[in-house]
């Protein structure tokens, strides 16, 4: 007997988990990335929590949040000890010795989008009654802690900065070439490092040479203070990145419907997630564009890169003028691939669009998910069937693996992609 594509999918993204599943957390993938990651525990909790494997999905979280800092911060990688073959290496992140950090974990120095307090949520709609309210009880002053961390120490002049590309999630984005060009390296030192990324992947798929160079003179001044800086206006890449700030706002408002529910006063994440996105609308929309853009604040401009993440403030209550105008900007930004409709990372047409090449243009598993929940919530019933299906075809065609190519529809970067596994489970239900 034949079996339908849509279960198919589902036992190779169940085996993808299982295969990637290290005893307490999952890796995103077996060779390329070997650790935890912040952002993509959140998706994968969300994706076991669907498929039923409840007991994973709270222990990921909770793996994850033991590593938290004691000035709230979540750290964007939690280090297996087991796993030697990754650069940078702890020694290269030098956080051993910082009071912050707590004991029995060794963790990177930075931030990720704070996409947790919407994996709370989806884990806790999994539990039963009892282990509902004992999991957010848990759950609540890590979250607050986290939120709290970005903004007394992110949120400069309104909006949240990130201090490194890679603290975007996004990691060579033309949204950062400017920025990354501004970099002197004359005055900045370089430290020695070897790539293992390109062991892994096509090196035309990959972030390249002289902006590695950047990001490792960036993660040494931020070592240098210690990842924790006392004036951000002295750092030499500081951004106020719409992703990592729409990120916030609807953290906080989850954070606020989770107090809520458990009878605790929700007016602090409400008013802190008002606040950012009225900030957003004042300073990141373009209305030339049609859509959010990022801030260069080292320079005062802002970036107008046509970027997917500029269209994921949907999801917010925004003024209806400027959600519906931001709406028809995704619907232009969809395009057409060979399986269906796919959301580029950058627009098709922009003028720094690669198809193939990591951030820059690739299809991602986790934005397109970010959209689809706004489109949901928007009601926009059409495009999110038609994003949905090509997607799901996308990856039943080519595998769970870290990006694709929206014109080929071709598989990229790392196999056996966690994320792209656990989002597509949430996708079949």
């Amino acid at each position: 007997m034949t079996v339908p594509a849509s279960e198919s999918l589902r036992r190779t993204a169940e085996a993808v988990l299982d295969d990637n599943w290290i005893g307490a957390s999952t890796k995103p993938s077996a060779r390329l990335y070997p650790h935890q990651w912040s952002w993509d525990s959140a998706f994968i909790a969300i994706g076991n929590a669907a498929s039923g494997r409840t007991d994973r999905a709270v222990q990921e979280l909770d793996t994850l949040f033991r590593a938290q800092w004691s000035n709230g911060m979540v750290p964007h990688m939690v280090f297996d000890l087991t796993a030697t073959d990754y650069h940078p290496s702890p020694e290269v992140w030098g956080t051993a010795g910082i009071d912050a950090m707590p004991a029995g974990v060794v963790t990177s120095g930075m931030i990720q989008p704070a996409v947790h307090a919407l994996a709370v949520r989806r884990v806790a709609d999994a539990l039963t009654r009892n282990e509902r309210r004992h999991f957010l009880e848990r759950m609540v002053p890590r979250l607050a802690a986290w939120h709290g961390f970005l903004h007394r120490h992110r949120r400069v002049d309104g909006l949240i900065e990130i201090h490194h590309p890679w603290e975007s999630g996004m990691d060579n984005s033309p949204l950062w070439d400017a920025a990354l060009d501004a970099v002197d390296l004359a005055t900045l030192p370089v430290p020695e490092y070897r790539r293992v990324d390109t062991d892994h992947a096509p090196s035309d798929e990959r972030p390249t040479a002289d902006h590695y160079d950047r990001y490792m003179a960036i993660l040494e001044q931020l070592r240098l203070a210690d990842y924790q800086a006392e004036d951000p206006r002295m750092l030499p890449f500081r951004v106020a990145d719409v992703l990592t700030n729409t990120a916030a706002a609807a953290a906080d408002l989850h954070l606020g419907a989770i107090q809520t529910e458990l009878g605790a006063d929700p007016s602090s994440a409400h008013q802190r997630a008002t606040a950012l996105t009225e900030a957003m609308c004042e300073q990141m929309w373009n209305d030339d564009l049609g859509l959010f853009v990022d801030v260069d604040r080292c320079a005062g401009q802002p970036i107008p890169v046509r970027a997917a993440a500029g269209l994921l403030p949907l999801e917010l209550p925004l003024p209806q003028g400027i959600a519906d105008r931001l709406l028809q900007t995704t619907q232009d930004h969809v395009i057409d691939g060979p399986h269906g409709a796919v959301l580029p990372s950058v627009a098709a047409d922009d003028p720094s669009f690669e198809a193939r090449r990591y951030w820059r243009g690739p299809v991602w598993a986790n934005i397109t998910w970010l959209l689809l929940e706004a489109l949901r919530m928007r009601g926009a019933v059409e495009l999110r069937t038609e994003l949905r299906s090509g997607l799901l075809s996308m990856v039943n065609q080519a595998g769970c693996h870290e990006y694709y190519d929206p014109l080929s529809g071709d598989a990229l970067g790392a196999d056996q992609f966690s994320w792209t596994a656990a989002l597509c489970l949430t996708l079949l239900d």
